[in-house]
This record gives C-alpha cells, structure tokens and sequence, in this order.
C-alpha cells in the first residue's frame, strides 16, 4: 500500500525546459515521501490455511483476479462464484475448504485498516478498502513515466495493481500473495 498525492511531485524548471519537468516523487528519490514500516493492523487474527492451499504462481493470478474488478462496498455478492471462476481459469482445484479459506482471505483484506497518510503527512487515522466504492478505484492501470534522469530514462514503466481515491488522495495498491510466515510483522515492508 502506498501513498501518492500532488505534495510528492515537485517541479523543476532549467534553462533547456522553460515549461519544467515534473519528477514522479518515489519514495527512494524524494525526501518528501513516507514509507510506513511496521504500522500493521493488530486486530487482526492470523488465517488458518489448510496444509493443502495452493501456492505459487497459479493462485496468486487467481487472488489479483479475485480483486480485480471486485465491489469492495458489495464484496459478498457473488464472490464465492466469482472464485470459483478465477480458479478455474487458473486450474486450481474447487476444494470447499479452499473456497472457504479463499473467502476469508478477501474478507479480511478488505477489513484491514491501512493508515492514512496525506504525502509525507501521517494523520494517524485509518481506511478500510470495503470503504472504497467501485466508482472511486481502477484496476490494473497502465503506466510509463520517461524519466528525465539518465539512470532511469524509460526505466518506469508496467501495470499498477490499484489505485483508489479517498476524499482528494490518490493511494496505490500492489497486491500481495507471498507466504513468509505466521508473524504479521513479516508483511509490513
């Protein structure tokens, strides 16, 4: 999760580009921008996965396409068979307890608080992504960036999982599906 806003680009105006450049404030670039570390959701419980729950690449397209497209506000409408389809699609096998675990895995996502942060400004208040309505989110959003900078000219460039719009901010989302391990403090880089 990630946050972008009008604070984190700058403009730079030199005598060859009257008009200025805009420099896409990222985070190991700007000194305006926020990273939050260690700022998890601890009321949140751990998800018991069956010992069988698929891994890899095949369940981890299935989750995005899961998301993708997804009424956070509505979620439980349709979404045991809207998993059903993005596992069959995948070849994963429709086991009950994986559709089960699959569904608590979308419920607690979208009940996870995420902190707001306003730029480089953390307000210490918290969203829900089951707060954010279909007509406030994109998914799979293309984007190219042609860095000015000769190290990263035409460097920046793919498909951003999310964005959303919450009141006049703008945050990124880059789904996750990795395992570490049981520890939530492993999930909060």
């Amino acid at each position: 999760y990630s946050s972008l806003s009008h604070n984190n680009i700058e403009q730079e105006i030199d005598e060859e580009n009257k008009e200025g450049n805009i420099e896409i404030g990222l985070s190991m670039f700007d000194k305006h921008s926020k990273m939050i570390n260690g700022n998890y959701d601890e009321t949140l419980l751990p998800i018991d996965l069956p010992n069988d729950y698929p891994k890899g690449p095949k369940l981890g397209t299935a989750l995005h396409e899961i998301f993708e497209g997804l009424d956070f506000v509505n979620s439980s409408v349709n979404l045991t068979n809207k998993i059903k389809r993005c596992f069959r699609k995948q070849g994963i096998e429709l086991k009950e307890e994986w559709i089960t675990s699959t569904i608590n895995i979308v419920r607690t996502v979208l009940d996870s608080k995420l902190p707001i942060v306003y730029g480089s400004k953390d307000v210490n208040e918290f969203i829900t992504l089951k707060d954010i309505t279909i007509d406030n989110k994109l998914d799979e959003v293309e984007f190219n960036f042609n860095l000015i900078m000769t190290k990263l000219k035409n460097y920046c460039n793919g498909f951003v999982d999310m964005i959303f719009k919450h009141g006049d901010y703008y945050s990124i989302v880059d789904w996750k599906s990795d395992r570490l391990n049981e520890e939530f403090t492993s999930y909060s880089n």
